[in-house]
C-alpha cells in the first residue's frame, strides 16, 4: 500500500511544472549561470585592466631610472602616461582623486644602492578599489628586475644556473579519496542540503498543505489505510524530489566544468569528475541514508 501512495502521488508531482522546474531545471542551470557570469564579469575586469591606459605618477628626481625604464616596456603590457611629481604627499592626493592610477617612489641612494650590489627600494601606492592596479604594477616590475637581474650577472661574469643549487620538484601523494575529502568536503555537502531543501519544498506542501487546502483531506482519512502509510508513502516522494533536486545540481556542477572555462584549477577539476561517477554518487546516498538513520536513533 504505501508503493501504490508513493507512484500515485509521484505521478501526482511530476506532473506539477512549477515543481518540475524547482526539482530538476533550476538546480541543472544554476551552476553553468553562475560560474559563466563569474568567469566573464571576472575576465571582463581582468582586460579592461590589462589594457586601459593608466596614468603612473612617479617619484624619482635623482636619476630618472624608473622612468627611463618604464617608458621602454612596450605598450602590449598596457598603454601608460608617465607623471612627474616631486613629493608623495600630492602624488597619493591624486591617487585618492583618481587623476593617476599608480603611483610610484625611488629614493635618492637607489643608484648608489644598485652600485654597491644591494636591494634597491621602489615603493608603489595605489587604491586597491581600482581593479588590475597592483598586478599592473607588479607586471612592469617584473619586466624591470629580469633585465635587471640579467645585466647584474653580466657585470659579476656568473651565469643563472650556478646561482640556483637546488632544482625543487613536487609530488602529490594523496589519493583521488583524499582530494575529494579536502577539497570538495567543505562545499559538497551544503550543495546536497540546499538543493535538498528546494527539491522538497513544493511537493511537501502540495502532498500535505495542498490536501487540506484541495478540501480532500477529509476523504483521504476515512480511506481504509493506515495514517502511517500515508505518511511513509507521501514523504517517499518528498525525499525522492529532494535526492533528484540534489543529483540535478551536481549534474549541472559537471555540465558548467565540461561546457565552460570558469575554473582554471585543475586539481578541483579532477576532484569535480571523480566525485560525479555513479558509484561515487551512490555511496554517497547510502552514507545520507545511514546518518538520517542514525539522527532518529
Amino acid at each position: 500500500m504505501i508503493f501504490t501512495i508513493f507512484l500515485k502521488e509521484l505521478k501526482e508531482t511530476l506532473r506539477d511544472r512549477r515543481t518540475l522546474m524547482m526539482m530538476l531545471v533550476i538546480p541543472i542551470l544554476v551552476f553553468p549561470i553562475i560560474i559563466n557570469i563569474t568567469a566573464s564579469v571576472s575576465s571582463s575586469f581582468q582586460e579592461d585592466a590589462a589594457t586601459k591606459k593608466i596614468k603612473i605618477g612617479i617619484v624619482d628626481t635623482q636619476n630618472q631610472f624608473l622612468t627611463n625604464e618604464l617608458n621602454q616596456i612596450p605598450d602590449s603590457f598596457g598603454k601608460k602616461e608617465i607623471v612627474k611629481y616631486s613629493d608623495t604627499l600630492q602624488l597619493i592626493k591624486d591617487i585618492k582623486n583618481e587623476k593617476i592610477q599608480l603611483g610610484a617612489f625611488v629614493s635618492g641612494r637607489f643608484q648608489a644602492q644598485l652600485d654597491a650590489m644591494v636591494p634597491a627600494p621602489v615603493i608603489f601606492y595605489f587604491n586597491a578599489t581600482d581593479l588590475g592596479m597592483q598586478e599592473r604594477a607588479q607586471g612592469y616590475m617584473s619586466i624591470i628586475e629580469q633585465k635587471m637581474q640579467v645585466d647584474r650577472f653580466n657585470k659579476l661574469n656568473v651565469s643563472k644556473e650556478k646561482i640556483n643549487p637546488i632544482v625543487s620538484e613536487y609530488r602529490n601523494i594523496a589519493s583521488d579519496k583524499e582530494m575529494v575529502g579536502k577539497l570538495a568536503g567543505g562545499f559538497l555537502p551544503y550543495i546536497f542540503i540546499a538543493f535538498c531543501f528546494m527539491g522538497c519544498m513544493y511537493p511537501a506542501i502540495d502532498l500535505f498543505t495542498g490536501e487540506k487546502e484541495r478540501g480532500t483531506i477529509e476523504t483521504l482519512l476515512t480511506t481504509p489505510v493506515p495514517r502511517w502509510q500515508l505518511l511513509f508513502g507521501k514523504m517517499g516522494v518528498v525525499v525522492l524530489s529532494g535526492l533528484l533536486a540534489a543529483s540535478a545540481a551536481l549534474l549541472g556542477l559537471f555540465l558548467s566544468m565540461e561546457t565552460l572555462n570558469g575554473l582554471d584549477n585543475d586539481e578541483l577539476l579532477k576532484v569535480v569528475h571523480s566525485i560525479l561517477s555513479p558509484s561515487f554518487i551512490l555511496f554517497m546516498y547510502c552514507l545520507l541514508f545511514h546518518g538520517l538513520h542514525v539522527s532518529r536513533h
